[in-house]
């Protein structure tokens, strides 16, 4: 019994020891490496749609856009300035610059248009070629009138150019628009749009390219319907034929026709139209100023005092009663000075005119 007991506990020390030694070798055997995980390969990344080219519209409209924010004429760094009619000797001596300040805004706008047309093209196949071209009547009497009456010409010359953009084939056409005077003074006050016009008109008459005087005799072809529109504004009072003569210490030329007559003699519009000015300035005096509705200019100067029964914009009829003559301004004898500028912004002479009223000639 003693014997069995020996022998169980032999048995299950030496079952033990086997199961101790089997996990210890098993600790001891060498683990086998995990397989590899294969690589997963980057997702490809999805084609972006292709952008649609911009149309005709879309193409102009980048053209414009584009010359506008590179067209920015800079006069800053001159002395522009000037005192127009009332100091015309200082005014022609700045000539050259005005001359220069006509040519560098040309030049700018053909770079411009240029680049900006360049630039579109490089970006569409609708276009092969480009087509630039600079129009306007932005000549250095323009230059000289703006630098006159404008406080920035040179930001109002850009705001008031227009530029026309289209394909035509497979050309893209710029035509820049240079601003005339109607596109730079028209919108304005009375007095600004006056004072411009007397100026570039008087440059226009009295002035070439070269600011050399013109041997200009004011005459200007009317026709007889024409001058049936018009009355005599002082009947049988005698009219004097200064045209073009020396005023200022001949600094200036007379560009109108003198009509002496008394005091408080009353002046009637010669034509129908709409009174465009009623001012006062030290050449001119107190004056009236009549648009007909042919687009000639009448300015009845130096009248006795500013009329007030009268207002800027109303409609008056040939024959009504405008002012009375006067002595104010540059006068030294009360009479009526009468200018007339014609539709393409020139003096022309009245005294042929009105003797074609009076006598018929």
């Amino acid at each position: 019994m003693v014997f069995n007991r020996r022998l169980i506990l032999v048995l299950m020390l030496a079952l033990v020891c086997a199961l101790f030694s089997a996990c210890a070798t098993e600790a001891l055997l060498p683990t086998e490496p995990a397989a590899p995980t294969p690589a997963q390969e980057p997702e490809a990344a999805p084609t972006p749609a292709p952008t649609p080219e911009p149309d005709a519209d879309a193409l102009c409209t980048m053209c414009r856009d584009g010359f506008f924010a590179a067209f920015a004429p800079d006069y800053s760094g001159h002395d522009y300035t000037s005192l127009g009619m009332l100091d015309m000797p200082g005014l022609i001596e700045k000539q050259p610059l005005y001359a220069e300040l006509a040519a560098d805004t040309h030049t700018l706008a053909q770079m411009c248009a240029r680049t900006a047309a360049q630039d579109v093209k490089a970006m569409s196949s609708l276009i092969d070629r480009t087509s630039v071209t600079v129009t306007g009547k932005l000549d250095w009497r323009l230059i000289a009138a703006a630098c006159t009456m404008l406080d920035e010409p040179d930001k109002a010359i850009a705001a008031h150019t227009d530029v026309s953009v289209t394909i035509e084939g497979k050309t893209l056409n710029v035509c820049v628009s240079l601003p005339d005077f109607d596109a730079l003074f028209a919108p304005l006050a009375s007095d600004v749009h006056y004072g411009a016009m007397s100026l570039y008109c008087y440059l226009n008459t009295t002035y070439d390219n070269n600011a050399q005087i013109l041997d200009n005799d004011g005459s200007y072809e009317l026709s007889d319907e024409y001058i049936a529109t018009i009355i005599d504004p002082l009947p049988k009072r005698h009219i004097k034929d200064g045209w073009y003569g020396d005023r200022s210490k001949s600094t200036r030329r007379h560009m109108g026709t003198d009509i002496r007559a008394r005091e408080w003699q009353e002046i009637p519009s010669c034509t129908a139209g709409e009174i465009v000015r009623i001012a006062y300035n030290d050449i001119a005096g107190n004056y009236v100023t009549v648009k007909d509705d042919y687009g000639f200019y009448y300015s009845y100067c130096h009248m006795v005092e500013l009329t007030t029964f009268l207002s800027e914009g109303d409609r008056v009829e040939q024959g009504q009663l405008i002012g009375h003559v006067g002595n104010t301004g540059n006068s030294d004898a009360p009479h009526l000075h009468l200018s007339i500028i014609a539709p393409e912004y020139v003096y022309i002479n009245p005294y042929p005119v009105l003797a074609r009223v009076r006598y018929d000639k």
